[in-house]
């Protein structure tokens, strides 16, 4: 099954005012030793990285776009999707990415317009 893609009609910008990245890979194992220094090994799995993502202000055609999306492709926002995403070191790169928890709101405060906000999971961020 090929993996969705972020849909190209669907205006988003980089996450980049007032973002920060935890880090860019998991916290490493931790195992207590009789005499000597914890012993510390990388953890298994994918590195994640997490972004709060704020869409522009999307139209009411764009934000239906949006919702369908995330329950027809994704279903319910729980797949993962590409997405170009913005890296100090390359600029605008192609990463998998996933809805955190499949969850996003709607921020319904200007009349006629929707910004849609949820948790970005950035793998090999």
């Amino acid at each position: 099954m090929a993996i969705a893609v972020w849909p190209a009609h669907l205006r988003h910008v980089p996450v980049l005012s007032g973002a920060s990245a935890a880090q860019s890979y998991v916290a490493p194992m931790s195992s207590e030793t009789e005499s000597g220094p914890p012993l510390m090994r990388p953890r298994p799995g994918p590195r994640a990285t997490e972004f709060a993502f704020q869409s522009l202000l999307w139209s009411r055609a764009e934000w239906a776009a949006f919702e369908r999306w995330t329950r027809q492709d994704l279903r319910q926002g729980t797949l993962t999707f590409s997405m170009p995403v913005f890296r100090p070191d390359a600029g605008m790169v192609s990463r998998v990415c996933q809805i955190k928890d499949g969850l996003w709101q709607t921020d319904l405060s200007v009349v006629n317009r929707f910004r849609v906000s949820f948790t970005l999971i950035i793998y090999n961020w």
